[in-house]
């Protein structure tokens, strides 16, 4: 999966943590495996 793909990810597959040392970003985390995420539809714009 290359990095410009845009995927719809549920809220309970993940997290968002302040980036360190910069509280104005933040990180977002899935559980998701890349398999996973390679699986899922391309985000609609």
């Amino acid at each position: 999966m290359g990095p410009d793909k845009k995927v719809v990810v549920a809220l309970a597959d993940g997290s968002v943590a302040p980036e360190p040392g910069d509280p104005d970003d933040h990180i977002v985390r899935t559980k998701l495996t890349k398999a996973q995420l390679a699986a899922l539809p391309d985000r609609k714009d």
